[in-house]
C-alpha cells in the first residue's frame, strides 16, 4: 500500500451539548484485544449521531451539513456488571434472554435510536463530551432517518477498514493477538494415578 501522507484535518468540533440527546448508533467498530491498565480486554466503540444538533465543515472544497457524532467504548463483555450490558439492557428496555447471553451480534446496533445523556469533563484546554448513559426511545417518538454511512468492522471483517477513522485503525493496527488455544487433553491417555484408587 505504500507510505500515505495526510494533511491532518484542522477541523476544531464543538463538544456535543450536555443534557439529553435523541441519537442513532450508525457504527460498531471492534478493535480486538488491547491492554489496558487492568489487563488485557476486548474492546469496541460505538458511534451515535445526533440529528438535531449539526456540524458544517469543508471537505474537497464543498461545504457539509453534518450532525454532530459521539463515540463511546465498552470491553466487549456481557458480564452481569459490564457498561455494555448496563447500557445495553437500558437501550432495548429488557434484559437479555440466555440465548442472547451465549452470543449477541453487536452489528444488530447500528440504525437502531436512543436517548443519549450526555455531559462534559474538562481539562486545562479541552472540554471532552462523554456519554453517561443510554435509554430506551419514548414511546411513538418520531426517530429522523440517519445521514451517515454506516461502518461494521471487526477483526473478522475488516472490509470497512478504510471508512474506520485513523486514531480507531491505529489502535486496531496495536491490537494484540488473542492466546492460542489450549491443546485438546488426549482421552485415551493413561497416568499412573489413577491406579491408587482416587
Amino acid at each position: 500500500m505504500g507510505s500515505i501522507a495526510k494533511q491532518k484535518s484542522s477541523v476544531d468540533f464543538k463538544p456535543l451539548d450536555e443534557g439529553t440527546h435523541l441519537a442513532i448508533c450508525n457504527a460498531v467498530v471492534d478493535i480486538g484485544l488491547q491492554q489496558t491498565p487492568w489487563g488485557d480486554k476486548k474492546q469496541v466503540w460505538l458511534r451515535f449521531e445526533v440529528p438535531a444538533e449539526r456540524v458544517t465543515y469543508v471537505k474537497d472544497g464543498e461545504e457539509i451539513d453534518a450532525p454532530q457524532i459521539i463515540w463511546t467504548r465498552y470491553n466487549k463483555t456481557l458480564t452481569k456488571k459490564a457498561n455494555l450490558r448496563k447500557d445495553l439492557d437500558a437501550w432495548r428496555g429488557k434484559d437479555f434472554t440466555a440465548e442472547e447471553l451465549d452470543g449477541f451480534d453487536l452489528f444488530k446496533l447500528v440504525s437502531k435510536p436512543c436517548l443519549l445523556t450526555v455531559v462534559h469533563n474538562h481539562t486545562d484546554d479541552r472540554t471532552y463530551a462523554n456519554i453517561a448513559g443510554i435509554a430506551k426511545i419514548l414511546k411513538n417518538q418520531e426517530v429522523p432517518d440517519w445521514e451517515l454511512d454506516a461502518i461494521r468492522f471487526s477483526p473478522d471483517d475488516t472490509d470497512q477498514y478504510d471508512d474506520v477513522p485513523e486514531w480507531l485503525q491505529e489502535k486496531f493496527d496495536a491490537r494484540m493477538e488473542p492466546p492460542e488455544p489450549k491443546p485438546a487433553v488426549d482421552d485415551d491417555f493413561s497416568d499412573d494415578v489413577d491406579d491408587v484408587g482416587w
